[in-house]
């Protein structure tokens, strides 16, 4: 191959890589921005009910990119390039490279490239950006809310223990009415815990306040009250992850959405305190598995 025929190649990669990667690149604007104003419209007034302001607005929809950016990729893909064939065509581009002999597998192979690149792009913004942009959004929904207390109660299991948490607040830095059932191997109940509320600090992890409990003898068949304590440090709520079913009360979102934080799958600081260790048991550590609301 003459060092004329390489070069020519390598100018038709640049030219059909650039038309593909421009027009998906101009569709994907024009669907995000399409949806970003219909979840504006949604979302613009309880953000200025919040007293957030313009920079308010600003913040949900810089944190709302990556998930319409990942929905929208795929179908941006197909229409930049049905748009790019159907330019070059127009233009007669298309009867001036089949006269110069280039096939239909041929142009195929120079969009490869291209087309892998998107492939790749969109893996990394399902896998990497858009959880960790939907963490950041629900903690932030969540510490601007004036009233969490009326937010949405959730459950989930830790082993055979069940465990209930009446509200989430400042970003998953406060949990309120926590209620722990301890049950035995044989999945019955034997103590019941009850704090009404829980703070994480990074030097104290998470700590229970006006904990009050049931002891349940089986055997005796009695049940006696538990010593009342105004706090009780390092209590651990669950094993590997925490859940919580997130609605319009706590993320802005048309459906109801599950949020999982897994230990050591995202940063310790600057994630919310849901996310980092404190509330998590060591047995746990190697054991995935969801919750159930």
């Amino acid at each position: 191959m003459s060092k004329l025929q390489l070069t020519s190649r390598h100018v038709l990669l640049r030219y059909l890589s650039g038309a593909l990667l421009t027009r998906v690149l101009f569709c994907c604007c024009v669907l995000v921005s399409l949806l970003e104003i219909l979840a504006l419209l949604e979302q613009t007034t309880p953000i200025l009910q919040r007293h957030l302001g313009v920079m308010g607005i600003l913040d949900y929809a810089a944190m709302r990119v990556p998930f319409l950016l990942s929905g929208a990729l795929p179908l941006s893909t197909l229409i930049g390039a049905l748009l790019m064939l159907t330019q070059m065509t127009l233009a007669s581009e298309m009867a001036i490279l089949r006269a110069a002999g280039l096939s239909t597998l041929g142009l195929y192979k120079y969009l490869v490239p291209a087309t892998l690149l998107l492939g790749l792009a969109g893996v990394v913004l399902d896998d990497q950006i858009t959880p960790l942009s939907e963490q950041a959004l629900a903690a932030w929904w969540n510490r601007t809310d004036p009233s969490p207390e009326d937010g949405h109660s959730f459950w989930f299991h830790d082993g055979t223990n069940l465990n209930r948490i009446g509200y989430v607040a400042d970003g998953g830095n406060i949990l309120g009415t926590v209620d722990v059932y301890v049950r035995n191997p044989e999945h019955m109940l034997s103590k019941i815990l009850h704090a009404k509320t829980a703070h994480y600090t990074k030097a104290n992890g998470w700590t229970l306040y006006n904990v009050e409990g049931l002891d349940i003898d089986l055997k005796g068949q009695k049940v006696d009250r538990l010593d009342a304590r105004a706090d009780m440090h390092g209590r651990r709520l669950c094993g590997h992850m925490i859940l919580f079913a997130c609605h319009r009360a706590i993320l802005p979102s048309p459906h109801p959405q599950l949020l999982a934080c897994c230990v050591g799958l995202f940063p310790p600081i600057p994630a919310p305190a849901f996310s980092r260790p404190g509330l998590w048991s060591g047995s746990y550590a190697r054991r995935p598995y969801w919750f159930c609301c």
